[in-house]
């Protein structure tokens, strides 16, 4: 994690720059970079250093000139810095490129979320000169970003502005393999919480993946088992929905470390969620049509 730093000049949170060290691409993942403030780039910024950053977090972070989450900087041409499920969020920059500025920089930008950023100029994304690519991202402005399968659409967080909530419209929207100029790019195997991805039929767009209604065995297009929580989150009790036909015969209970906290069958299919305390779990269901997993807040 990079919080709370202050730089006179670039880079609050952390950056990398020429070297011979780094001769391949950096990779830079599972971070959360969140209110940085610096000159320039106050979350992130590399000068001629190509990088891949993935499943990382950019949040409130704040620039005086531009690039408020991110700033690139004439990186080598044909090495672009690559962005594949981030979440860039609540940055600013008093000049331009809120969420992400480029000066003279090649970069693809893939199933990533660039929402909620501000900057007179360019609150997303601010580009001079250089190449950019977005694909299968939620970025925010008057229209859908140029590109394949890109949305324009508010994303659904929760408290902690970047773990998704489940009913937000980015659940299934991001892509899983993408080639970019004869470059194939891949999801993440996990998210930034270490949970599988893709986990249903696509992944997500941003650094959470849900999971929610998906069958182990199956894609949720293919299963026939659908299980709905209510309340979701929840404080107190939930309610275990099921189709008709569907016979649950054991629910178990894991928190965010992988321990079990509740195994066994709830009376009347619900469950007394009171005592646990606030975060992530996820609620496993044995039905008579295969295991179904969702994930559970308590807040």
């Amino acid at each position: 994690m990079f919080k709370d730093n202050t730089s006179n000049l670039w880079a609050g949170g952390f950056s990398i720059e020429d070297s011979e060290i780094f001769v391949n691409t950096v990779l830079i993942e599972n971070n959360l970079v969140i209110n940085n403030s610096a000159k320039s780039g106050a979350g992130f910024t590399t000068f001629n250093v190509p990088a891949m950053l993935q499943n990382n977090v950019f949040l409130g972070n704040t620039a005086q000139q531009y690039g408020g989450a991110i700033y690139l900087y004439t990186v080598n041409a044909g090495l672009p810095v690559v962005l594949i499920n981030n979440t860039i969020s609540g940055n600013s920059a008093a000049y331009q490129g809120g969420g992400l500025y480029l000066n003279g920089s090649e970069a693809n930008v893939i199933n990533t979320v660039i929402w909620g950023n501000a900057a007179p100029t360019g609150p997303s994304i601010q580009q001079l000169g250089g190449t950019i690519e977005v694909h299968f991202s939620d970025v925010e402005g008057a229209d859908p970003w140029p590109g394949t399968g890109n949305l324009n659409c508010f994303p659904s967080f929760l408290e902690d502005g970047y773990h998704l909530h489940y009913a937000c419209q980015l659940l299934n929207s991001g892509i899983a393999t993408l080639e970019i100029n004869g470059v194939l790019y891949k999801c993440p195997e996990y998210d930034i919480d270490g949970e599988p991805r893709p986990f249903s039929v696509a992944p997500e767009m941003g650094a959470d993946e849900l999971m929610t209604t998906v069958s182990i065995k199956k894609p949720v297009a293919e299963n026939s088992t659908a299980v709905t929580l209510y309340p979701n989150p929840a404080n107190d009790r939930i309610t275990i929905f099921t189709e008709e036909g569907i016979v649950i015969g054991q629910v178990k209970l894991t928190n965010h470390l992988g321990q079990e906290v509740y195994t066994g069958l709830p009376e009347n299919s619900r469950l007394d969620v009171s005592k646990l305390r606030p975060g992530m779990y996820i609620l496993s269901v044995l039905t008579n049509r295969g295991e179904v997993k969702q994930k559970l807040i308590i807040e």
